[in-house]
């Protein structure tokens, strides 16, 4: 089972979150109850269960429940939240690092990823980052775009 299971997270696509089985040996992400022997009566502890376990040391940072914790209304809005705001701020993620590969290749200019930076740390209120020189390096005044286009790297 450890085995399948370690695969089987290694394998899957990108996710942003999971509901497992709530108290499944396998599936449990706390409380579920954990045999010391296969022995009949023998003693049990609280745990996690093997695969819930896996999924939460691999997947730290993303939304995990269990399903009967969801169907509190609280537990699942603030469940769903999280689910949402990681798998949008991985949308994001992915559209920077795309520009900023695109610029690498010399398909955009510097303007470009620079300015999807500047538009999230505004989005985002990042003030350390929105009063860097480096967004404005030098007057906008300077900036002229409508010369030739000569000295620009293709």
């Amino acid at each position: 089972m450890f085995e399948f299971s370690n695969e089987f997270v290694s394998n899957l696509p990108r996710v942003d979150g999971f509901i497992l089985k709530g108290k499944s040996p396998s599936c449990g992400t706390k409380e579920v109850k954990i045999y010391k022997s296969t022995q009949k009566g023998s003693a049990s502890v609280k745990g996690k269960g093997l695969f819930g376990e896996i999924v939460m040391e691999k997947f730290p940072g993303l939304a995990i429940e269990d399903d009967g914790r969801v169907k509190n209304y609280n537990i699942r809005q603030h469940f769903l939240t999280k689910l949402y705001l990681m798998k949008n701020f991985r949308v994001i993620k992915e559209f920077i690092l795309g520009t900023i590969e695109q610029y690498r290749e010399s398909k955009v200019p510097f303007s470009v990823p620079l300015y999807v930076i500047k538009s999230n740390a505004i989005r985002f209120e990042e003030k350390n980052l929105i009063n860097q020189t480096f967004f404005e390096p030098y007057p906008l005044e300077l900036d002229n775009v409508t010369d030739s286009g000569k000295g620009l790297d293709k």
